[in-house]
């Protein structure tokens, strides 16, 4: 088994120049219309809707993404966005590498 150190492609999407596989779009044709993939890049975040891909926010290497609260946040080195209007909700010392939502009694906070 072998581990690529760079991707040029994520499902079928050729991320050098935005396009699709046939294939991948003929697939993708009739699935729910309401539902998007969201992605980091290390130029930003992006949002694909099944025929395009979209950058939704620039971004200097996104490196997590979650939803909390029915909002979308990215994170990168040190800091977590509101992605959509770019706003910084938390300055962190040190990078962020994943994030989730989910409800306190799973963390057992009191």
């Amino acid at each position: 088994m072998s581990i690529k150190l760079e991707q040029g492609k994520i499902f079928g999407i050729d991320l050098e120049s935005f396009k699709m596989d046939k294939k991948i779009e003929r697939e993708i044709e009739g699935e729910n219309k309401d539902e998007v993939l969201v992605f980091g890049s290390d130029d930003g975040v992006y949002v694909f809707d099944g025929r395009k891909v979209e950058r939704i926010a620039e971004r200097n290497k996104v490196l997590a993404l979650a939803v909390w609260n029915g909002e979308l946040y990215d994170a990168g080195y040190r800091k977590i966005y509101r992605t959509r209007d770019s706003k910084v909700v938390v300055n962190f010392g040190k990078p962020i590498y994943s994030m989730i939502a989910c409800n306190k009694d799973v963390l057992m906070l009191t």
